[in-house]
C-alpha cells in the first residue's frame, strides 16, 4: 500500500514540474503561443524581440503569419511604434485611410518624410511592400532620427540581381546591404522586387533598433559630473561662497548640520528623458518645509546635463503632488511670492502666480496673475495695473492645489562612494 502511494505522489510531483515547465517556457517565449512559428528558424530571435518590445503582435491569438506579407500600412505602424508613437496634430492629404490603427502612424510618416503616398491623395496602405521598398522606408527612417550609420555601400555589387534594384531603392539598398539591415534571400540573390514578409520585417526591426538606431547616452554618463561635484562639496565641507563659485546650490553648505543631500531622477516633462532632482534628505523631526522641495533640477541636452532651476535661501522650489513646481519667495513681512510652474521641454513655464504685497496695497494685498511680469523693475501703481487683485480666500483656495510631494532620495555620499 505504501508503495503504491508513493508511486501515486512521484506521477503527481513528476506532471506538477511539468506543466509549471510548460507554463514557464510560455511565459518566456513570446513565440511559444503561435502555432505557425518554427522557433529553430532564423526568426525566432527576431519575433521575440519585436513582440516584447510591441512592435509586432500576431495575426490572431495563435498566429503570427511568420510568411504573411507586408502592407504599407503594417510598415509606417512599425515604424511608428519604434519612434515612440509621438503624439501629433499633423494632418495629411490622403483620402483613402479607412482604418483608425494606421491613421496616425500614416500621418506621422508622410510629415517626417517617412513615407510618401502612391499618388498626391492616395497612400494606399494596403498595397503590399516588397523587399526594395521596405529597406527604402527603412532608410528615410534612419535619416529622420539621425542614425549616424547613414551613407553608401558597395557590397551591393555582390549580389548578382543587383542590377534588378530600382534607380529610386538603389542608395536605400546600398546602404541597407552596408549596415547589414537585410541580407540575400539566397547566398548570392536580393530579390529586390520580391514581396517582403513578416518575419523579414521584424528582423530588419530587430538588427536596425539594436545596431543601427542611435543610441543614447546613459542617463547615468549624463548626470555623473553633477553627481560628482555634489559629492566633492558635501566631503569637503564647501561654504557657500565655494559653492556658488562651482554652480552648486549653496543651500547645502547652509543647511548641511540638518539635513544631507540626495538625489532622483524621473522624467518631469514626459519626453522619455529623465531629470535629476537634487534635493534635502530630511528626518521626521525636521521642519515641514523640506517636504518636496528641491535644491536643483537638471535636464539633459544634447547628451550634457543643464541646470533648469537652483533654491536660494529666502526663494525655494518644491516639487509638488500633481508634478508642477511651487516657488516660494519672500521680500520680508510685507512681501511673498507663490508662484507655479510645469516643466515642458526641459524648461519652466509659468502656470499662474500668486502674491502678497502690502508694499503696493495694504488693504488689499492679495494679486493674482498668469503671466510673467518684470516686478523688479515696477512700481507699486504699475504692478497694481498688472496683476488681478483678490480676497485672500482665493488665494489659498489657489495655493491648496499644490501640494509638496514626499520625494524618495538616494544619498549622494553613498552612490557615488
Amino acid at each position: 500500500m505504501k508503495k503504491t502511494v508513493s508511486l501515486v505522489l512521484c506521477l503527481v510531483l513528476m506532471i506538477s514540474v511539468l506543466s509549471v515547465g510548460a507554463f514557464a517556457d510560455t511565459k518566456e517565449d513570446p513565440c511559444a503561443k503561435f502555432t505557425d512559428v518554427d522557433t529553430s528558424r532564423w526568426y525566432h530571435t527576431a519575433l521575440d524581440y519585436v513582440l516584447t518590445e510591441g512592435y509586432m503582435a500576431g495575426t490572431s491569438d495563435i498566429t503570427f503569419e511568420p510568411n504573411g506579407n507586408v502592407s504599407r500600412a503594417m510598415t509606417v505602424q512599425t515604424l511608428y511604434a519604434v519612434a515612440g508613437k509621438p503624439e501629433s496634430t499633423d494632418t495629411c492629404p490622403f483620402t483613402d485611410l479607412t482604418r483608425d490603427w494606421y491613421k496616425d502612424a500614416v500621418a506621422w510618416a508622410y510629415n517626417n518624410g517617412v513615407a510618401a503616398g502612391m499618388t498626391a491623395t492616395a497612400f494606399v496602405p494596403n498595397a503590399d511592400v516588397t523587399r526594395e521598398q521596405l529597406v527604402t522606408f527603412f532608410y528615410a527612417f534612419a535619416k529622420y532620427q539621425k542614425s549616424e550609420r547613414v551613407g553608401k555601400g558597395t557590397l551591393i555589387d555582390n549580389y548578382k540581381d543587383a542590377d534588378q534594384v530600382s534607380k529610386y531603392a538603389l542608395e536605400a539598398m546600398q546602404w541597407a546591404v552596408a549596415v547589414e539591415l537585410i541580407s540575400g534571400r539566397t547566398e548570392d540573390t536580393l530579390v529586390p522586387k520580391g514581396t517582403a514578409t513578416r518575419a523579414e520585417l521584424a528582423q530588419m526591426l530587430y538588427k536596425y533598433c539594436t545596431t543601427i538606431a542611435p543610441q543614447e547616452e546613459p542617463e547615468e554618463e549624463v548626470y555623473a559630473p553633477v553627481l560628482e561635484l555634489y559629492k566633492k562639496a558635501l566631503d569637503e565641507n564647501w561654504d557657500v561662497t565655494k559653492c556658488t563659485e562651482n554652480d552648486v546650490c549653496y543651500l547645502i553648505a547652509m543647511e548641511k548640520e540638518v539635513v544631507d543631500a540626495g538625489y532622483l531622477k524621473t522624467d518631469l516633462d514626459g519626453d522619455g528623458k529623465d531629470e535629476l532632482i537634487i534635493a534635502p534628505i530630511w528626518e521626521e523631526s525636521d521642519p515641514d518645509y523640506y517636504t518636496g522641495m528641491v535644491y536643483a533640477v537638471y535636464t539633459q541636452e544634447d547628451g550634457k546635463a543643464v541646470q533648469v532651476l537652483s533654491s536660494e535661501e529666502r526663494d525655494r522650489y518644491y516639487l509638488c503632488e500633481n508634478g508642477d513646481f511651487a516657488r516660494q519667495g519672500s521680500g520680508g513681512a510685507t512681501l511673498s511670492i507663490n508662484q507655479y510652474y510645469k516643466m515642458e521641454s526641459g524648461k519652466l513655464v509659468l502656470l499662474e502666480q500668486v502674491w502678497y504685497n502690502a508694499n503696493a496695497d495694504a488693504d488689499n494685498p492679495w494679486f493674482y496673475n498668469d503671466k510673467e511680469i518684470d516686478s523688479e523693475n515696477m512700481s507699486d501703481e504699475e504692478f497694481k495695473a498688472a496683476m488681478k487683485s483678490i480676497s485672500e480666500k482665493e488665494a489659498q483656495e489657489i495655493q491648496a492645489k499644490y501640494v509638496p510631494k514626499a520625494l524618495e532620495l538616494s544619498p549622494i555620499s553613498e552612490e557615488q562612494a
